[in-house]
């Protein structure tokens, strides 16, 4: 596919008939006047002590045009630094790069996010203090720029010097990418590339899932159905509470798989691959455009964007302020903005929306999914609140918490937390939680690592290819959460498991029913292929419980009629996720 062409539909009203073309923008009819950001829960990150705004993160836009620099939301002091042309490509600005960038970090140099108005909020990205690059691959375009063709040079070209080569001796640590093409099984040369590219930098990518909701199965295109990105869906506005229900065009599991050892590809209802990893909201957006006209104006605003395209920056800026976060609170520990680990956490802190179900039963006591995350809307609703808390560590009973243990072999660890670890070849690493956890309160752990594949390079001068984008390791990791002796730290038993077989995040979130000691265990089952001879695999880990309650009894100060004996018993409010 040389001079294949990236399907998105121009902008225009969501309808069956475009659902078909599988829009990833598109409109869907009242403004908003909903600050987004809060919405999101990014305001814990601006107003915690340490007012992380993206200042230490780089983040790219990477798709077929330029963002508009000219435009009022990309005004005051410059923190779009780079514009980044693949080889090729035309490197015109469009309004499609323009609306995604502006959803991501976008600011205005009216007042401060502080003192902005209904009006002017509305024109700050979620990552909004992030240095922005911009990368542009399309050496055609159509339109507003959301159609645009590529080359094997043009596409590699724009990704591998900002993700793996470095542009001025740096690289990005976030990218979103807001377009698809046919290729629901990530098994084409630029899927393993991009794949490849993720695995050798660690950056975190997101790109949208694509909106053809209606179409079901086999609905999300690459790149979100490559492995290592994080697939975003679209949540509509609705009626309050806000943006609770997933979109109806926005593009679903499950998905088939190509079985690369076997040679064969495994159809979705056998497979139960869950492609979409979390959802964001992606209807009644206000967003910057450019128009097409001699004399654009530089604040002109769509009141009613919609489309995935616009979900997926939106959880970029919030992987930006994790980076942000993680460069200042865990410094000079690039584990802590590892993709992995990022991935591990956005997904473990997202609500559950009315709905949500990733197909776990209870078999002899243990609660199993085979499909780790709902097909629709994956781990949830991002909630920048409480991935806070879960990366941070904070507000959690008074317990700090854990926050990358020391080597990559397990151990013990706070009721909440994240790691970066490993797992060795038919192996498994355990992690023991210190203190019981409280019976009927919910548990919620989530495992994520890449599939190894080969960057590729380009050959061929002037009609170069990309070759050597390869297979190397697909691990197949399981998640387990056991009860224990806290005496001999000795397993008693299962009592969870997430044993998907063709994905590479695992998730499980239930309630536990009783108090007791319980503990987390990766296991590395097998590998689906192994043509490099790896030994083990590395991944991000996060968990969240809650601490047994501290019951404490406090005598009456005076006589209790009728001889009655009275006690007064105080407890520690349970934290539990709907």
């Amino acid at each position: 596919m040389a001079n294949g062409r990236f399907l998105l539909a121009k902008l225009g009203v969501v309808a069956a008939a475009m659902l078909t073309a599988s829009p990833a923008l598109a409109l869907d009819g009242s403004p908003s006047s909903i600050n987004i950001n809060q919405i999101v829960g990014a305001e814990r990150f601006y107003f915690s002590d340490g007012q992380y705004t993206g200042t230490r993160a780089i983040q790219a836009n990477i798709e077929g045009e330029h963002l508009w620099l000219d435009h009022d939301v990309f005004g005051g002091p410059s923190h779009v630094t780079t514009f980044h042309t693949g080889s090729g490509a035309i490197g015109s600005s469009g309004s499609h790069a323009t609306t995604t960038a502006h959803m991501m970090g976008g600011r205005s140099d009216i007042g401060t996010y502080e003192t902005a108005t209904s009006t002017t909020q509305r024109r700050w990205g979620i990552g909004f203090d992030a240095e922005l690059w911009s990368g542009a691959m399309g050496v055609s375009t159509q339109g507003d720029g959301s159609t645009f063709g590529v080359t094997d040079q043009s596409f590699y070209t724009t990704y591998h010097p900002m993700l793996v080569e470095g542009i001025g001796g740096r690289t990005v640590d976030v990218f979103n990418s807001s377009y698809g093409f046919e290729d629901e099984v990530a098994g084409s040369t630029r899927s393993r590339s991009l794949d490849g590219m993720i695995n050798a930098s660690g950056v975190v990518g997101v790109a949208a899932a694509g909106n053809g909701g209606s179409t079901g199965i086999n609905s999300v295109g690459s790149p979100a159905a490559a492995y290592n990105t994080i697939a975003v869906g679209a949540l509509s506005r609705g009626s309050e509470p806000y943006y609770n229900s997933v979109a109806s065009f926005s593009s679903r599991s499950p998905q088939d798989f190509y079985h690369f050892g076997n040679d064969e590809t495994i159809p979705a209802a056998e497979s139960q691959r869950a492609v979409v990893d979390i959802v964001a909201p992606g209807t009644s957006l206000r967003a910057a455009i450019l128009q097409d006209s001699d004399t654009p104006d530089t604040w002109a605003y769509n009141n009613s964007t919609a489309g995935t395209s616009v979900a997926a920056p939106i959880v970029a800026g919030g992987a930006s302020l994790i980076v942000d976060a993680g460069k200042d609170v865990y410094a000079n520990n690039d584990n802590a903005i590892d993709g992995r680990v990022v991935k591990s956490v956005l997904l473990n802190g997202a609500d559950k929306i009315p709905g949500w179900s990733n197909g776990q039963t209870v078999t002899n006591g243990v609660t199993t999914t085979t499909q780790s995350l709902d097909y629709v809307s994956g781990a949830g609703r991002m909630n920048l609140d409480s991935t806070f808390d879960q990366y941070m560590l904070t507000d959690h009973g008074g317990e700090a918490g854990t926050a990358d243990l020391t080597g990559l072999t397990g151990g013990d660890v706070a009721s909440t937390g994240w790691d970066y670890g490993f797992v060795n070849d038919s192996a498994s690493t355990d992690y023991f939680i210190n203190e019981a956890l409280e019976g009927g309160t919910t548990f919620t752990a989530t495992l994520s690592w890449f599939v190894d594949r080969a960057a590729g390079s380009m050959s061929g001068g002037r009609f170069a290819s990309l070759s050597g984008a390869d297979e190397q390791h697909f691990a197949n990791l399981d998640l387990e959460v056991f009860r224990f002796d806290a005496e001999t730290q000795t397993v008693l038993d299962t009592i969870a498991e997430s044993i998907s077989l063709y994905n590479a995040t695992e998730h499980l979130h239930f309630d536990l029913d009783e108090d007791g000691h319980y503990g987390i265990r990766v296991n590395y089952t097998d590998a689906l292929w192994n043509v490099t001879g790896e030994t083990g695999e590395f991944f991000g880990l996060a968990w969240e419980g809650t601490q047994l309650s501290t019951i404490a009894v406090v005598p009456l100060p005076a006589p209790v009629a009728m001889g009655a004996v009275m006690l007064i018993t105080a407890m520690l409010p349970r934290r539990r996720r709907n």
